[in-house]
This record gives structure tokens, C-alpha cells and sequence, in this order.
């Protein structure tokens, strides 16, 4: 789900600084598999309508939601044997989505994990392009812009992971067997971190992943 909300001290420097969190506006579900649908859901009554101005310009399954307070992003997906790199955006003053090129993965891509600072950076690491991709690509929020980022590529290619994020200073991202890493925000490293691994792991499949950091 792509979620809007309203930060106090928004681009008032580093990662997350000043940042305070706030009650949000609307979320948002887009498309799936053969399915091009948004449904928009209203916070404040917890209600979920169709919505066609946020309709999904394809119709995939997998793929990743990000945001920051200005746009979501709904980037990758498809059928896991290529993935795409295929990205649309959700302009949450208005409620529209439209595909958004300049966010477009640089290695089409299904069933990668997202982490953000929420304020400067979002990331997807990892996914599927018919095999395991240890790729990183990083958006910058100012910018709408997607590019691939090196210095945070996963040092093991996966995919079917989930990510999480503290929304200052760090991510965590954990593949389907329960592996952990950690993303450092400050540099966009990611590195094994075994401290974070799930002690059931291998039993976690596709888990739902919550954060009370995020704004």
C-alpha cells in the first residue's frame, strides 16, 4: 500500500531530522495480478472505495510500494521469469497516478524490498528477473528520479524478500529463509547483520511487515 502523510519539519536536513509524525490523509492499493484497480482507503473512517484516478497503468503482481510525503511509487513487478522495470506514481495532493518513466527500474525486476528514510532516499533491493538480482536502485524524492545505486546492492542476490525501515537510521530487509540485513541510511549500505535474523526462520514466508519510525 502506498500511504500519504504530513511531516512537520520536512527538508529540515538529514535523514529523518526534525521529522515528526502525523496523522496521514489515504492509502492506497494498486493492481495485482490481472488487475489494473486502485482502491483508495480513507484513514480517517478506515473505509475502501474504488478510486480510478489512481488506477495502475499495468496490471502486476509483485511489485513494491514507496513514499515519501509529495508521491508513491508502485515500481517492478510482473511475471517473476523478466520482471519489469515499469514504475507509476501517485501525486497524493491529487490523487492520481500516472506511469512515471524518470522512476523506472534500471533491471526489470518483480518481488524486490523496499526501504526509505522518508525524507531524501527510497530503496528496492534485490527480486527477481527470472533468478535472484543482487541489485540496488535508490529514488531520490526531490527529483521523481530511479537510478541504479551500487553501494547498496545485497552482497547475496534475492528475491521474495520484505523490507522494513526505522525511518532514521536504518533499514532491514529479510529473504523467505529469514535472513537479515541491514541498510545504514547514512551511507545506503547494505551488509549481513545476524542480530536480525528471524528465529523461526525458514517459516516466515511472505510475512506483513509494520514500523512505528515510518513516518
Amino acid at each position: 500500500m502506498l500511504k500519504l502523510n504530513s511531516l512537520s519539519g520536512f527538508g529540515s536536513g538529514g535523514a529523518g531530522a526534525g521529522a515528526a509524525q502525523s496523522q496521514g490523509v489515504y492509502g492506497y492499493h494498486l493492481a495485482g495480478e490481472n488487475n489494473y484497480d486502485t482502491e483508495r482507503q480513507t484513514f480517517s473512517t478506515g473505509v475502501c472505495a474504488m478510486h480510478t484516478d489512481a488506477d495502475a497503468t499495468s496490471d502486476y503482481e509483485g511489485a513494491k510500494g514507496i513514499s515519501d510525503v509529495t508521491y508513491g511509487y508502485s515500481v517492478g513487478g510482473g511475471d517473476p521469469s523478466q520482471g519489469t522495470d515499469h514504475a507509476d506514481r501517485v501525486t497524493y495532493s491529487t490523487s492520481v497516478a500516472a506511469a512515471h518513466t524518470d522512476a523506472n527500474q534500471s533491471v526489470a525486476r518483480s518481488v524486490g524490498a523496499c526501504t526509505t528514510d522518508d525524507v531524501l532516499y527510497g530503496y528496492q533491493a534485490g527480486g527477481s528477473s527470472g533468478s535472484d538480482v543482487t541489485v540496488c536502485d535508490r529514488i531520490t524524492f526531490s527529483t521523481s528520479v530511479n537510478a541504479a545505486f551500487t553501494d547498496g546492492d545485497l552482497p547475496t542476490a534475492e528475491s521474495n524478500s520484505h523490507g522494513i525501515s526505522d525511518g532514521l537510521l536504518y533499514g532491514y530487509q529479510h529473504n523467505w529463509e529469514g535472513t537479515g540485513y541491514r541498510q545504514t541510511f547514512s551511507t545506503g549500505a547494505y551488509a549481513a547483520f545476524t542480530d536480525g535474523d528471524y528465529l523461526s526462520a525458514g517459516t516466515k514466508n511472505f510475512p506483513s511487515c509494520l514500523s512505528d519510525g515510518s513516518a
